[in-house]
């Protein structure tokens, strides 16, 4: 149903598809006829209006129906398309920072300072704004990087992404806490690892410094793909100051802007300065460096269009009148009043509302402001960082962080003129398909299984009493329809029903859990024969509303994504994928994980094909490649494929056989003494007395050995068929090598 006076949308480019939907450029025509190029995120199908991802989109909402700064991203309206919630924002044409400072023509100095300027004062607003009953929202945007910083054509600047923010002067709907372990980790402020520390808007400004950092230095400060020595840098203030200092010492800027990054990123919040200062230093050392100012750079630069996604979105090419299709019970979303004036709601718009009341009880005054939010959604309009917030799940907080996904828009396959082909990544099948094939490790497994018996890949499904009856929805043995599910057979009843389950809340989440992932199965399984919209539909609901981190099944997404073209995606699941891979053990954890450095590396190398003259590409497609050589030759398998890679990036062999050998693959070397106690010299460093055992690199090792006066050394080589135990006798000067 729609009246005359409803908007219309007509869509015009699909700018990225992420894990809650789908980004798109579109036209809207307001009931007057004015028109105006907006870009419209529109959610999933099936989400539950009680879910985590709607309850946000609400709070965010009414968080930026209250802000007013030109330097955060105009929102226009919530609307109904095709049944599907969605938010209007404004269009703006231009590159994230990241691209802006990279490539033929980088930003300049100055023109990076003023930029960050104007982001320091939307900060400052957002933390001085206030609610309507005058006093301040307290809030917090937790997500501040390059990649959610926009650069404007005509030379604006526009903080986005306040998907992950908290307000503590309001009432939230969604489960959040002002310290909450999500945002991206490099970027993070050091009070916000440790639990029961007060956070306030100095961890915004310290996000700030870093991300100064990086636009001056094209790195990170923070540089590391690894969290725990992340974790490491942040945990204490020495270790913090030592890696500031390795950064600032390789910072190539004017003293005042090292001084600067020094104060932003300083390890007691009380010692950063306030927004005011930050924006009045920005602005003086703009002026000190000279050249081109934003505006100027903005106007002379050559700008590329924005590249359609290569996997166009249902709604692609489509005219939608706003409240056109009357969602149903699981998808509507109680729009309240305050969300379009009267003239133009739509009888679609108000029946949403009826359905909604019914549901959740609600009434239809509401807290929704006339504006809307950023729901991570000009992080998927571009190619260079797809990344969407996810939801805050239910109940407790993670233990461990989520990583910061890389960036990088979608691109042909690897191979061709531009580098060597690289073998596909052994991956499943289907959820619960053939295991990939291919040799098995001679070697002991990274990941020893216990007691010798296979463990589930499936760590995050509970494993009660076979489910039936009311525990899954009166749909039948949960067990005997898994099994059909599997080969992608179950009937349309079948599916309504655990569909309907999954998503009932008065069963327990564990019943919940099991019976969507039975659905998410059987959609792999006919997205594998080729109809592949009830997968994507249903791994959203599996992961985001019910809150799952089943590595297998992110895998299984992962290939699905790089088979798609959205490798920039894929990469970001394949990192969750691997942060959850003790969920599998034996030969099960060896195939999976390589599985997922081949599918990364695969993906990465891609990318950069796509965008050669992309350094940050390049340098992770090296790096992917080089993952994925080191694991093969942990398990003493052939790294041909991923050091050709690995090499063509690098543009030598040298930097990939010296990260292999050097920092990645490492194997467990014991050495022992007789009598013991020995003194062990490892390459000029003491590792211990004997008996000790100590991770060597790959490649060849000086040991010498001391004791009772006596000194003796040994060349040794770590490798696959090499020795992993020696004993030195002092008797004789006898060195003995051993595989354990």
């Amino acid at each position: 149903m729609s009246d005359a006076g409803a908007r219309t949308f007509t869509v015009i480019n699909t700018l990225g598809r992420g894990g809650f939907g789908e980004v798109y450029q579109a036209e809207m025509r307001s009931p007057s006829g004015l028109l105006s190029t907006v870009a419209v995120k529109v959610l999933h199908t099936g989400l539950d209006p009680r879910s985590q991802a709607v309850m946000r989109l609400k709070d965010e909402g009414h968080i930026l129906s209250l802000l007013r700064h030109p330097a955060i991203v105009a929102v226009h309206d919530l609307a109904v398309l095709d049944g599907r919630v969605a938010l209007v924002t404004e269009f703006v044409e231009g590159a994230d920072l990241p691209d802006c400072v990279t490539g033929p023509d980088p930003m300049p100095l100055g023109a990076i300072l003023e930029a960050l300027a104007g982001v320091a004062g939307a900060l400052h607003a957002a933390h001085e704004a206030v609610g309507p009953n005058g006093e301040k929202l307290g809030l917090l945007h937790r997500d501040v990087k390059p990649g959610n910083i926009r650069v404007g054509r005509h030379g604006q600047v526009k903080l986005l992404d306040f998907g992950i923010a908290t307000a503590s002067g309001l009432t939230r709907e969604a489960n959040t806490q002002t310290n909450a372990l999500i945002g991206s980790f490099p970027f993070m402020a050091p009070e916000r690892f440790r639990r029961g520390q007060p956070v306030g808007p100095p961890s915004d400004f310290y996000s700030l410094g870093c991300a100064l950092y990086e636009a001056v230095a094209g790195r990170r400060l923070f540089d590391s793909d690894e969290m725990a020595e992340i974790f490491a840098g942040k945990a204490s203030e020495e270790a913090h100051s030592a890696v500031v200092s390795r950064g600032l010492d390789a910072l190539d800027a004017p003293e005042g802007v090292r001084k600067l990054v020094a104060d932003l990123v300083a390890f007691d919040p009380d010692a950063r300065p306030t927004g005011p200062q930050t924006i009045a230093r920005l602005e003086d050392l703009a002026s000190e460096a000279g050249g081109h100012r934003l505006g100027r750079w903005a106007r002379e630069r050559t700008w590329t269009e924005s590249p359609a996604a290569s996997d166009p979105g249902p709604l692609s090419g489509r005219t939608l009148t706003d409240g056109d299709v009357v969602p149903s019970t699981t998808t509507a979303m109680h729009l309240d009043d305050e969300v379009a004036p009267a003239a133009g709601r739509s009888w679609g718009r108000i029946l949403a509302a009826i359905a909604i009341l019914l549901v959740l009880g609600l009434t239809a005054g509401g807290a929704l402001g006339a504006g809307g939010l950023v729901f991570g959604w000009w992080m998927t309009m571009t190619g260079t960082d797809v990344h969407v917030s996810d939801p805050v799940p239910d109940g407790p907080e993670p233990d461990g962080p989520e990583p910061d996904g890389p960036d990088g828009p979608d691109g042909p396959e690897p191979g061709g003129p531009d580098g060597p082909d690289g073998p596909e990544p052994d991956g499943p099948d289907g959820p619960d398909g053939p295991e990939p094939t291919g040799p098995e490790p001679t070697g002991p497994s990274p990941k020893p299984e216990p007691g010798g018996t296979a463990v589930s890949p499936r760590p995050d499904a509970p494993d009660p009493a076979p489910t039936t009856g009311a525990a899954s929805g009166d749909c039948g043995d949960v067990e005997a329809l898994e099994a059909r599910a599997t080969g992608g057979k179950l009937t349309a009843g079948d599916r309504a029903c655990l569909g309907r389950a999954a998503r009932d809340g008065s069963l327990r989440m564990v019943d919940r859990r099991k019976v969507a992932r039975v659905s998410l199965v059987d959609a792999k399984a006919r997205c594998d024969a080729g109809s592949c919209a009830d997968y994507e539909r249903e791994q959203a609901y599996y992961f985001e509303e019910l809150d799952q981190s089943d590595p297998e099944m992110m895998f299984a997404w992962a290939t699905h994504l790089e088979k798609t073209g959205r490798r920039a995606e894929a990469r970001i699941w394949v990192q969750r994928a691997l942060e959850r891979k003790e969920g599998w053990s034996g030969q099960m954890y060896t195939k999976r994980v390589e599985g997922l450095h081949a599918l990364d590396a695969k993906a990465a190398y891609a990318l950069w094909n796509a965008s050669p003259r992309d350094e940050r590409l390049r340098i992770e497609a090296r790096d992917a490649a080089a993952e994925w050589a080191s694991y093969r030759a942990q398990l003493g398998r052939d790294t041909t494929a991923a050091m050709e890679m690995c090499t063509s990036a690098a543009g030598s062999a040298g930097p990939c056989e010296d990260r292999v050998h050097d920092n990645a693959t490492k194997k467990p070397i014991v050495f022992a003494s007789v009598p013991g106690g020995a003194e062990v010299v490892v390459d000029g460093a003491v590792i211990g007395n004997t008996p000790v055992s100590f991770d060597l690199s790959l490649g060849a090792h000086d040991v010498q050995i001391r004791a009772q006066g006596l000194e003796s050394s040994q060349r040794i080589e770590v490798g696959t068929g090499k020795p992993t135990r020696w004993t030195w006798t002092a008797e004789g000067d006898d060195w003995k090598g051993a595989l354990n």
